[in-house]
């Protein structure tokens, strides 16, 4: 297969696996262990996040059509504490669909590796997990640990 069919076919993987993600993020909302997940950071340092180029994603997103895509995940000038609680468990969301979808596409790259099925989409479909879910999810959390420091100041008043 030409190698333009390959990157249609994993994006549109993707994009599937994020629906799948943010269904099964539905269903386990009401679980136990899903405060463990709210709370969960792969990279405390700013400075390794800047590295990583989360900062540069930032940007991009907030000046691309990517920003209206989750209109709730938006800081206004009008923010009180229970907006910013709010706002905080909405990231929470985003980040577990993604990570969920990152790792069902995981699951999809090693299945498609051993079953010997169509080999040439294991990199571009591995590239955009990386993307669409690892990167997302990774800027949600640099988000909630800034946006956390911003509650803990509302505590304080």
């Amino acid at each position: 297969m030409p190698p333009l069919v390959y990157i249609f076919a994993s994006t549109s993987i993707v994009f599937t696996t994020a629906i799948f993600g943010l269904l099964i993020n539905n269903y386990i909302k009401k679980k136990l262990f899903y405060e463990k997940l709210r709370h969960m950071d792969f990279v405390n340092s700013d400075r390794v996040n800047k590295l990583l180029g989360i900062v540069l994603l930032k940007k991009l997103i907030l000046k691309s059509f990517w920003s209206k895509l989750n209109p709730t995940l938006k800081l206004t000038s009008t923010t009180d504490s229970t907006r910013l609680i709010a706002l905080y468990n909405e990231m929470v969301n985003a980040e577990v669909s993604h990570l969920i979808g990152f790792v069902i596409t995981l699951f999809i790259i090693v299945g498609s590796y051993f079953a010997d099925f169509h080999k040439g989409i294991i990199v571009p479909l591995f590239v955009a997990n990386i993307i669409f879910h690892l990167y997302p999810a990774l800027l949600q959390q640099y988000n909630k640990r800034r946006l956390r420091r911003l509650i803990n100041i509302y505590a304080k008043k």
